[in-house]
């Protein structure tokens, strides 16, 4: 939205009016870097996430969003019941309206971006909701959220290819590191459209992932060839 009217509106209708030389008109075009915009939408997020934090810690106390704590863990552990949950929610919604308002949003990336994270952001949403509800420290089993997420970055995937076959947007398939466990494990983890290897990044970078790293990748790819 901003990069919208301040680059796109105002910029352009001022420079195409003769004031493109005013200092004003060129400071506004820093609002076309991503640079810029992405350094901003940062501080954005922040201060969002510091002016409604305690608002909304305070507002899951009053509903009794809170930690449930196995009963056969230690005692110690115990004076963490009720410690409000889902705090997710603020860090997602911080940065979502924050990269509607900094981000140019004619990008199809910035929309596939957008729409992963907040399918991944739903699976801690049912996990912990399935906490609260039954009053227990489980909730999603890890197999239902790795299948979740795996399903996403397929999704994911699927989106890309289809922007590059169709010619929506140039997106380039090959995967750089500047790593040299990436060169070894390029058989593995390279330049590649199959969906296992282009969604690896991504699922591995999951919380729920143990496994990952050069080590992963290089165990992974062993044991395929084998």
């Amino acid at each position: 939205m901003i990069y919208y009217i301040f680059y796109e509106w105002l910029f352009k209708s001022l420079s195409a009016g003769g004031g493109g030389e005013s200092y004003f008109v060129k400071a506004l075009n820093v609002f076309q870097y991503v640079t810029f915009r992405t350094a901003y939408a940062a501080i954005t997020a922040l201060l969002i996430s510091l002016v409604f934090g305690t608002r909304v810690i305070e507002a899951l106390r009053r509903l009794k969003i809170g930690q449930e704590i196995r009963a056969e863990g230690p005692q110690a552990h115990q004076a963490k019941r009720g410690t409000p949950t889902m705090g997710g929610v603020l860090i997602i919604g911080s940065v979502l309206i924050s990269t509607l308002l900094w981000a140019r949003l004619s990008s199809i990336y910035v929309w596939i971006i957008m729409i992963a994270m907040t399918l991944f952001a739903v699976i801690g949403f049912i996990d912990d909701y399935q906490k609260v509800a039954r009053k227990q420290s489980l909730g999603l089993t890890g197999k239902k959220k790795l299948a979740g997420q795996l399903l996403i970055a397929l999704g994911v995937w699927g989106a890309l290819y289809a922007c590059s076959y169709y010619g929506w947007a140039d997106y380039s398939w090959t995967l750089s590191s500047a790593a040299r466990w990436s060169e070894r494990a390029s058989g593995f983890c390279g330049s590649t459209r199959r969906p296992p290897r282009s969604s690896w990044a991504m699922w591995g970078a999951s919380p729920s992932v143990g496994p990952s790293g050069p080590s992963a990748c290089s165990r992974s790819r062993n044991s395929s060839s084998s």
